[in-house]
């Protein structure tokens, strides 16, 4: 017989994707106007336009971007700069731009505190072999 007074355990619901994960959502009408907006995808252009915009690009749009302008070795590019940016939380132009920041209390995100977050490092390692070894 089944004791049904027993302790019930509530837990928490599992997220529907982890934080950062690649999902149908991020392929919408704005997804699609940033991979085809070349402004986007000029390495240091992109992250001015970005900064005077206000502008958020995905990982999907950036990369396919890359690929659609400047070929195999913009997809390349483009997937590294992404791999850097799920590391550090800087992408090559944000990194470019803080040198030349002249306020003195910035300091440049640092590999130890951008690796304090193991889940960003691994979820970027993921992505990189989903994205380079596609399942045949």
């Amino acid at each position: 017989m089944i004791d049904a007074t027993g302790p019930v355990i509530l837990s928490q619901p599992a997220p529907a994707h982890p934080h950062g994960a690649i999902t149908a959502d991020d392929f919408d009408f704005d997804a699609l106007i940033d991979m085809i907006n070349p402004l986007q995808h000029i390495p240091v252009v992109g992250t001015l336009y970005r900064k005077i915009t206000g502008d958020e690009m995905g990982a999907p749009a950036s990369i396919a971007g890359g690929a659609l302008y400047f070929g195999v070795f913009g997809f390349l590019g483009a997937l590294g700069n992404e791999f850097l940016k799920a590391v550090t939380g800087e992408d090559v132009g944000e990194r470019v731009m803080s040198l030349f920041d002249s306020d003195d209390d910035a300091t440049p995100t640092s590999i130890a505190t951008a690796s304090s977050d193991p889940y960003r490092a691994a979820h970027a390692y993921q992505t990189a072999q989903a994205l380079a070894l596609p399942n045949s």
